[in-house]
């Protein structure tokens, strides 16, 4: 697995709660360029989540969004922006964007089910998937974290497989009880990646051009991976913990 970012757990200092904080090895990718692509799938995954709920198919669906930040300069790591949410407990993968699912009752279920449903809304454009977070206390529904758009177009980043990998999802892909019938599937699929429980994604020209070589890999689960900062005091009036 190549390790493209940092995780670090931490507490907002306004609260405090627990959060999250993300953040790119240095030279691995470009940094703004590819925050504004995780945000752009967030918006997209908030629209279909938002058509999802209004089925009521599921209890409600909740999504992270992170918010851009910066370490202070007083910091081992000045001047570092980082995407910073709330944490997530009782975390959970749901499916991957090679078509991995893990088992298949209750949420997971579900979640197979909102990966159909956002390729028959957008009209087999996209799919969104890569599903992980947890399920909310009380029947309140589940909250979910770091989605992953495939897209016809190639427009959100290096886990967006395009077309590939839409045939892939869908060659992998068994309709659950929460699917319904007359949601589109794509004609003919093939399988283009190899199976796996983490995220896949093509390295293209700006991990070239920042000294790697162009390769598909794995992304690990995001809360799971370690760093030597492990926490992290910051500042927030609206953060939050799941």
């Amino acid at each position: 697995m190549v390790r493209v970012r940092y995780v670090a757990k931490g507490v907002y200092t306004n609260g405090p709660r627990p959060c999250v904080c993300k953040w790119f090895k240095t030279g691995a990718v470009y940094e703004d360029t590819y925050f504004e692509k995780d945000l752009k799938a967030v918006d997209k995954a908030q629209e279909i989540i938002d058509a999802w709920n209004a089925l009521n198919i599921s209890n409600t669906i909740h999504l992270n969004r992170p918010e851009v930040w910066v370490f202070d300069r007083d910091s081992r790591r000045p001047g570092q922006k980082t995407l910073t949410e709330p944490f997530i407990n009782n975390y959970t993968k749901f499916n991957s964007n090679s078509g991995w699912a893990c088992s298949t009752d209750g949420w997971c279920e579900v979640m197979q089910a909102l990966s159909h449903f956002s390729y028959h809304r957008s009209g087999g454009q996209l799919v969104l998937c890569d599903l992980q977070g947890g399920m909310l206390s009380r029947g309140r529904g589940a909250v979910l974290t770091d989605p992953v758009i495939m897209s016809r177009s190639r427009s959100y980043g290096v886990t967006h497989l395009g077309p590939d990998g839409i045939s892939t999802f869908f060659a992998r892909h068994s309709c659950s009880r929460c699917c319904q019938a007359h949601w589109t599937q794509p004609r003919n699929t093939a399988v283009h990646y190899q199976l796996s429980s983490c995220t896949t994604m093509e390295m293209g020209t700006e991990w070239h051009l920042n000294g790697g070589g162009g390769q598909r890999c794995c992304y690990g689960d995001a809360i799971y991976e370690d760093d030597e900062e492990d926490h992290y005091n910051s500042d927030s009036s609206d953060g939050q913990s799941w």
